[in-house]
C-alpha cells in the first residue's frame, strides 16, 4: 500500500513513540518535540547512509529492512553488529559526533529509518528526564550488541560461537542472511552454512526419534509384547520393522536404559497393577506372576524387581505396598 509523505511519517512516529513508551512513560511534551524535529530516511538496497571516517550526528530507529555496520582494516572487513526493525543504530567508536567512525554504515535491503539530529537529543537531556532514561536503555541494547560480538569472536569453535549467538540473540537468528550473520561470527559463510545444514539434519532426526519413540510406546501398551519371555532386541525390531541399531539407539536415548532394563520396566510394572488385585493373583505364587509377566526364572524376577522397586516382591506384598499408587 502507497502513503503519501505526510501518512508515512505519521505511521512511522507512531511506531517510534509506542517503541519509546515501552521503554519508558513519554510526555507530551516531549512527543510533540520528537514529532516535530525528527525525520525520515529512505535508502535504497546497499546504499551507504555513513562512510568509515565520516561523522555520526544522529540515532537512527530502523522501522523497516536492515541496516549493516561494518568495519574494515588491513584489507580485512567485519560485520560488528546489524540492526532490524525495532533496533536503534548510531556509531558506536563516534557517539554524538564525537570522533570519526570506525564503522560504516549502509542498507541490506530496502531501508526506513526514522532519524533525530544529536543536538536536539542533547537538548532534551536538559529538558525531559525521561528521555535519559529512554535514550539510555536504548542505547544499553545497541553496546549490548557490540558486546555480544566480542565475546562471540573469542568462542573456541564455529559451532560454538553460531550457539552462543542463537542463544544470546534468538531474536537475531532469521533477521538477517547467511552472509552477514557469518560475517558478524567472524567465519566464513559456507562454514555457517553446514552448520545450519547439520542443525537441520539433526533436528529432523530429533523429529523422526520422537515419533518412532511414540510408536514403540503405542505398539508396548497394545500388544504387550514385553510378556513374552522370549523378546529380544532383534525381534522387536522386526515387529517395527526397524532395524536392531535402530531401536537400542531409540531406546537407549529416549529412555536412558538399555533393551534389557526398558523391557524390564512394563513387565514390573505390569506385576505392580496385577497385585493390586489380590482376589485376581492370590491363588498363584510370585513366581508365577514373575513368569506370566515375562521373566524367564524366579531369580531374574526378585532381582529386577528389587532393582526397580528397591525391596523384593515377597517384602512389597508383605508391606502393602501393592495397594500404593504406582509409580513409573
Amino acid at each position: 500500500m502507497d502513503y503519501s509523505a505526510e501518512k508515512l511519517k505519521e505511521l512511522l512516529m507512531n511506531q517510534v513513540m509506542q517503541h519509546f513508551a515501552q521503554l519508558h512513560p513519554i510526555s507530551e511534551a516531549l512527543q510533540e518535540e520528537i514529532r516535530q524535529y525528527t525525520y525520515i530516511l529512505t535508502l535504497k538496497s546497499g546504499e551507504v547512509l555513513l562512510k568509515q571516517g565520516d561523522y555520526c550526528n544522529a540515532l537512527y530507529m530502523v522501522c523497516q529492512g536492515l541496516l549493516i555496520c561494518e568495519s574494515s582494516r588491513n584489507g580485512k572487513t567485519i560485520t560488528t553488529w546489524f540492526s532490524k526493525p525495532g533496533d536503534c543504530a548510531t556509531s558506536v567508536s563516534g557517539l554524538y559526533g564525537m570522533a570519526p567512525s570506525a564503522e560504516r554504515m549502509y542498507a541490506y535491503t530496502e531501508t526506513i529509518l526514522v532519524a533525530i539530529d544529536v543536538k536536539y537529543m542533547q537538548r532534551w537531556y536538559e529538558l525531559y528526564p525521561e528521555s535519559n532514561i529512554i535514550m539510555r536503555k536504548m542505547f544499553e541494547r545497541h553496546f549490548q550488541g557490540a558486546q555480544n560480538r566480542a565475546s562471540v569472536v573469542r568462542m573456541g569453535t564455529a559451532q560454538e560461537k553460531y550457539v552462543y549467538y542463537k542463544n544470546s540473540q534468538p531474536d537475531y537468528v532469521a533477521a538477517a542472511p547467511v552472509a552477514v550473520v557469518a560475517s558478524y561470527l567472524g567465519m566464513k559463510a559456507s562454514t555457517l552454512e553446514n552448520i545450519i545444514k547439520e542443525e537441520e539434519r539433526q533436528l529432523q532426526k530429533d523429529a523422526s526419534i520422537e515419533e518412532d519413540y511414540r510408536q514403540l510406546l503405542q505398539y508396548l501398551g497394545k500388544d504387550k509384547v514385553y510378556l513374552q519371555n522370549s523378546l529380544t532386541l532383534k525381534g522387536l525390531a522386526l515387529m517395527l520393522g526397524k532395524s536392531p541399531h535402530r531401536l537400542s539407539e531409540l531406546i537407549n536415548k529416549k529412555s536412558g536404559k538399555n533393551f534389557n532394563d526398558f523391557i524390564n520396566t512394563y513387565r514390573v510394572a505390569y506385576i505392580q497393577e496385577r497385585l493390586k488385585n489380590k482376589i485376581e493373583w492370590q491363588h498363584l505364587k510370585l513366581e508365577a506372576l514373575g513368569k506370566e509377566a515375562g521373566f524367564k526364572s524366579r531369580s531374574s524376577f526378585f532381582s529386577v524387581f528389587k532393582k526397580h522397586v528397591g525391596i523384593s516382591p515377597t517384602v512389597y506384598v508383605t508391606a502393602g505396598k501393592e495397594k500404593e499408587p504406582l509409580n513409573h
